[in-house]
C-alpha cells in the first residue's frame, strides 16, 4: 500500500497542454467518479488482489490518490 495507484505525475507531466486544455472536465470526472467504483474495477482487473481492495485502508489511499491527481490539473 506505499505505492500509488495512479501514474498521474507522469500524465501530467507528458500531458500538461491537453490537460490544460480539458482541465474543467478531467476535473469533473476526479471528483465525481465513486471511490467505490473505482474499487469495483480494480477488484474485477486484479481479482487475485480482492483481499487487499477490501480494506478501509485501501479506501482511503484511492480518497487521497485522488486528491492528490485533482490537485496536479488544477496547478496547471
Amino acid at each position: 500500500m506505499g505505492c500509488e495507484f495512479w501514474l498521474y505525475r507522469s500524465v501530467v507531466r507528458d500531458h500538461a497542454a491537453e490537460l490544460r486544455t480539458y482541465g474543467g472536465i478531467v476535473l469533473e470526472v476526479l471528483r465525481s467518479t465513486p471511490v467505490e467504483e473505482l474499487l469495483r474495477i480494480c477488484r474485477e482487473t486484479r481479482p487475485d488482489l480482492d483481499d487487499l481492495w477490501a480494506t478501509p485502508q485501501a479506501r482511503a489511499k484511492l480518497v487521497r490518490e485522488l486528491e492528490e491527481a485533482a490537485n496536479a490539473v488544477q496547478a496547471l
